[in-house]
């Protein structure tokens, strides 16, 4: 009898352990073989492969695709998820990542606006043909969201070079619109709504290095990507996220760091004479030892009226770095992530007061009913279509 409780504890045991196991699928796809009156790309193959190494060392299964057409973008997606339902349908966690690079469209169809991923090789000179051959963003990601997934991060890098295309209704400018989501989901996009950035490829580096770095949440690895790629960009070209409440236990390259690595990322973050000056009283023969008497020695001791001061003992919380990377970030989203992870934190209040500025109606534009097609093009009267190229 007690040999057949043991074994019936050691196979429950085996069922929970097996349905506790985390499998990470990734789709990522580079379009760049585009006709020359949309605008051909130079840069998005090498987004993908930069992206692929990166998931691939954090334990990703990653499918990778090319220059796809609409049926190979749909198939794409088709086998992507049911990968993901079929680890589901095993009882494991399955955190999903789906990454874009190529050029995007947003148009209002029906008062509503619809941002659409242009495949490659197709005939879209229009915007009746981008309705028939362009990928739906906003449906893609409503079906991801309706997913069992643990987490799932959609990452569109489409605000590419500008496009050439001449819709027969309506006028351009450029940006994505905004999309929905569900609580475990985080979208992020290259550039902020109705911006563009360059096709350098700087996105997905930046990105890659802040998904390999070990001890940040998942979270937090995306709102330093965020914070980093804007401090190199114009304000038409920051990037955008809108940042679900993913798991706290979820971290890319692991939870786990040391206290002399952590500690470093700190003063880096804090950038200032006494942040490094901390780090080396505490680890006087550390590897990063020349690095930080070499930034420190580059800046002036703090003063009383420090705007940036330095981690010193007890003074650096969780608090205190999720504020320190959202308010980089600056969007009401960010300031609704930081009221949900700190609802009583030291900055809650600043919080609420960023997210009535930034949802404020903004004063009516006496000139609505027009709006520049592109930096190179003269204003045009509105109609009821709105295109709008991401590219």
């Amino acid at each position: 009898m007690l040999a057949r409780i043991l074994a019936l504890v050691s196979c429950m045991f085996l069922v929970f352990s097996a349905h506790a196991e985390e499998k990470r699928i990734a789709l990522l796809i580079g379009n760049q073989a585009y006709p020359n009156y949309i605008g051909r790309l130079n840069n998005t193959h090498s987004d993908v492969g930069r992206l692929r190494t990166a998931l691939r060392n954090v334990g990703f299964e990653v499918l990778d695709k090319y220059d796809q057409n609409e049926d190979g973008m749909l198939d794409s997606l088709d086998q992507f998820e049911a990968r993901i339902d079929a680890e589901i349908a095993k009882g494991n966690e399955v955190v999903g990542f789906f990454y874009y690079s190529g050029h995007g469209i947003s148009i209002v169809d029906g008062g509503e606006r619809k941002n659409f991923l242009v495949p490659s090789n197709e005939e879209i000179t229009d915007d009746r043909k981008l309705l028939r051959k362009g990928i739906n963003l906003n449906e893609v990601i409503a079906s991801f969201a309706r997913s069992r997934t643990k987490a799932f991060f959609v990452v569109s890098d489409a605000c590419r070079n500008e496009m050439g295309l001449s819709f027969t209704k309506g006028s351009g400018t450029k940006g994505f619109g905004a999309v929905s989501q569900r609580k475990g989901m985080l979208v992020a996009f290259a550039t902020a709504e109705g911006a563009t950035a360059p096709d350098d490829g700087m996105f997905s580096t930046i990105l890659s290095e802040e998904i390999q770095t070990p001890g940040k949440r998942a979270d937090v690895s995306f709102m330093d990507a965020m914070a980093r790629v804007a401090a190199t960009r114009d304000l038409n070209g920051q990037p955008h996220m809108a940042p679900g409440l993913l798991p706290k236990d979820l971290c890319f390259a692991g939870c786990a760091t040391s206290g002399e690595d952590k500690d470093w990322a700190d003063a880096k973050k804090f950038n200032s004479y006494s942040s490094y000056d901390f780090f080396l009283s505490r680890y006087p023969n550390s590897k990063y030892a020349s690095e930080a008497r070499r930034l420190r020695d580059k800046l002036r001791p703090d003063t009383d009226d420090d705007p940036n001061p330095g981690p010193g003992p007890g003074r650096l919380t969780d608090d205190d770095l999720d504020w320190l990377r959202l308010s980089k970030i600056d969007t009401e989203e960010a300031y609704q992530l930081y009221l949900q992870l700190h609802k009583t934190g030291k900055y809650a209040e600043d919080a609420r007061l960023k997210i009535k500025e930034k949802t404020q109606p903004k004063p009516v534009d006496p000139k609505n009913d027009v709006f520049r097609v592109n930096d190179n093009m003269a204003w045009n009267q509105m109609t009821s279509w709105e295109w709008n190229s991401r590219a």
